[in-house]
């Protein structure tokens, strides 16, 4: 009989915990507040504004991803040009979420250098 799954058992509990309970708390501690929350105005804005930049993201993935990777995959761009297509579309992999984050906050906030 393999024992090794077993190894990671304790893992599994512990990280199940640290997820869970901050949830099982916010529950049991904060039901009153938690759909005074969900229904304030703020929130409903904030959601309305998060689904229309995903929809926005979305569609131009559709319209400008869709026909650029197949003609990559088909081989319809030249080889020059293939290699400077590929770098661009891949550039994003190498920038953490974390900063852009911040220079969107930034950008928006008042220290921002644009007015």
């Amino acid at each position: 009989m393999d024992n090794s799954r077993h190894v990671f058992a304790p893992f599994i509990v512990l990280i199940s915990l640290i997820l869970l309970l901050p949830i099982a708390a916010l529950l049991y501690e904060g039901s009153n507040y938690l759909l005074s929350a969900f229904t304030s105005t703020l929130f409903i804005y904030g959601t309305l504004v998060t689904l229309l930049g995903a929809s926005i993201a979305a569609a131009l993935t559709l319209i400008l991803g869709l026909p650029t990777a197949y003609a990559i995959s088909r081989g319809l761009i030249p080889k020059p040009l293939d290699s400077v297509i590929g770098g661009l579309l891949t550039s994003p992999l190498t920038i953490p979420h974390t900063i852009v984050g911040l220079s969107l906050l930034i950008l928006v906030s008042p220290i921002s250098p644009i007015p």
